[in-house]
């Protein structure tokens, strides 16, 4: 039998940052970051002393990360 191939040609929305809040002041140094994006993607994360790096969000589109130097 043939196979259909499906092409995805429409771009995911930004992944969100929702944790910790915009403009949050913080008292720890390495602060999770979490947030969501789509389903399964890659999430490039720079500006942080151990970065550039990327994470993977599951399935439901959820990622987080904890730097690990400061």
């Amino acid at each position: 039998g043939s196979k259909a191939i499906v092409v995805d040609t429409t771009a995911p929305l930004a992944p969100v940052i929702t944790t910790p809040a915009a403009g949050a002041l913080l008292s720890v140094r390495r602060p999770g970051i979490s947030g969501t994006a789509e389903a399964n993607s890659t999430v490039s994360i720079a500006g942080l002393p151990d970065g550039p790096f990327a994470v993977s969000a599951d399935a439901s589109g959820n990622w987080s990360y904890t730097p690990s130097a400061d």
